[in-house]
């Protein structure tokens, strides 16, 4: 945990506030990167006190100033060594909770509801604690206030940020469509009656499937705009769970798992749970059970966005870059102007991103397919002149690629091509 001072006070609210607070981290990092280059020290991407500096200035901020940070954290993860890696893990699963006598007056009014007065988990929208409602075990989640009104504040901020950071490397890049995506994702967020409707539906869906069993989602007792009552499910986290050290057979099952509920999310129920935090899973390895938690960044797909998506999967498994591109141009995942040499760039990444589920075995400890996917990134980012990342694909890969990162830490040895053929399947429905 970092330190830090009066970090369970009422997150600051309003535009103008919350934007001098992150303009004079801002002014803090640009003043440490001077000194740092003063003394000859190695141009990095990311020095620890710099990390530290972002790290708690989000945490005080809540909402989505720090939604964004995670973000960040889970992308970066390929690009920093561990070090740092590990104090942008703190971003994911160590908020600082707000005092309790806020979260007490937020419940008051609700009668019969006694919560305790540590938290379970404290998060950047709100926190949850163990209670009693009604003689039930129940989890409780109570909103953060004033995070609903701070949120486009910060996505606003954000925006303009990314345009002169794109603008100061020479590039043409629009973050608009970035902005609307997840300003609609970060306000739903806050909305714990819309959460509660994606709850009950994921459970009905989950509990007729053939993941009935092995996957666990919480029924919900009561629910209003800023508090939200569930039962209380027992579990590992992944840290506790990988403590025990479990046998390779376990940990492929498990594996196995995560891949099935997302691949069925997208492919069965046209509605996945976005947010990749390995916090919104719980490991019952007694029972071979997995909790799945938070569904407030739940994000519906069309039928005909999924047949495109799945073909875009068949395409890539046929290793011909310029049969993809008409595909990629329609899903509006490049900006026509890039050059045919860019588009090329990106169809080979596509190509070797589809690798692992073409092999009849891939082992997640693999370290030479990440390395490729990234040396790869990174030369696409470099040539990218006018496109932002795809905004219709941004909560679905940032779903996967944190799913992925949660499945690298089991290190198991997974057959894919079941997977494939779900897409398959799925591009001739």
């Amino acid at each position: 945990m970092l330190p830090a001072k009066n970090m369970n006070a009422q997150p600051p609210q309003g535009f103008a506030v919350r934007s001098l607070r992150l303009v004079k981290t801002a002014g803090s990092l640009a003043t440490q990167e001077v000194f740092r280059r003063l003394k000859g020290d190695t141009p990095t991407l990311m020095n620890r006190k710099q990390l530290e500096t972002i790290v708690r200035e989000l945490g005080s901020l809540k909402g989505a100033a720090m939604k964004l940070g995670q973000i960040f954290a889970l992308e970066a993860r390929d690009f920093m060594p561990e070090e740092l890696c590990l104090i942008l893990d703190t971003l994911q699963s160590d908020a600082p909770p707000l005092e309790f006598d806020i979260i007490a007056s937020i419940v008051r009014p609700l009668g019969d509801l006694k919560i305790e007065r540590e938290p379970l988990a404290a998060a950047s929208i709100g926190q949850v604690h163990r209670a009693q409602y009604q003689g039930r075990d129940a989890a409780v989640k109570i909103q953060y206030p004033g995070i609903r009104k701070s949120t486009q504040a910060d996505v606003a901020l954000f925006e303009k940020l990314f345009q002169l950071l794109s603008l100061s490397l020479g590039k043409k890049v629009s973050a608009s469509g970035i902005a609307e995506e997840l300003s609609a994702l970060f306000m739903q967020e806050t909305d714990y009656l819309k959460e509660a409707s994606f709850q009950r539906a994921m459970k009905t869906w989950v509990d007729s499937s053939q993941l009935s069993g092995k996957i666990i989602v919480p029924e919900v007792f009561m629910a209003l705009d800023n508090v939200l009552v569930s039962s209380y499910e027992p579990g590992l986290k992944l840290s506790q769970y990988l403590s025990t050290s479990p046998s390779m057979e376990e940990r492929t099952y498990f594996g196995d798992l995560l891949l099935n509920l997302y691949t069925h999310e997208f492919c069965t129920f046209g509605c996945v749970q976005t947010d990749p935090n390995p916090g919104n899973f719980l490991f019952r390895p007694h029972t071979h059970a997995l909790v799945a938690l938070d569904f407030g960044a739940c994000k519906e797909y069309s039928m005909t966005f999924r047949r495109k998506y799945a073909e875009l999967i068949v395409k890539a498994s046929e290793n011909n870059p310029k049969k993809l591109i008409p595909l990629v141009l329609e899903l509006d995942l490049l900006d026509p102007r890039e050059s045919p040499a860019v588009q090329e760039m990106l169809c080979r990444l596509i190509i070797e991103s589809m690798r692992p589920i073409m092999q009849p075995s891939f082992s997640f400890a693999d370290t030479q397919y990440p390395e490729t996917m990234r040396a790869m990134t990174r030369e696409l980012i470099q040539h990218l002149a006018f496109s932002p990342p795809p905004r219709s694909l941004l909560l679905l890969h940032r779903k996967l690629s944190g799913i992925f990162q949660i499945i690298r830490q089991l290190k198991p040895q997974l057959q894919l091509t079941k997977y494939f053929e779900q897409f398959a399947n799925l591009q001739k429905s």
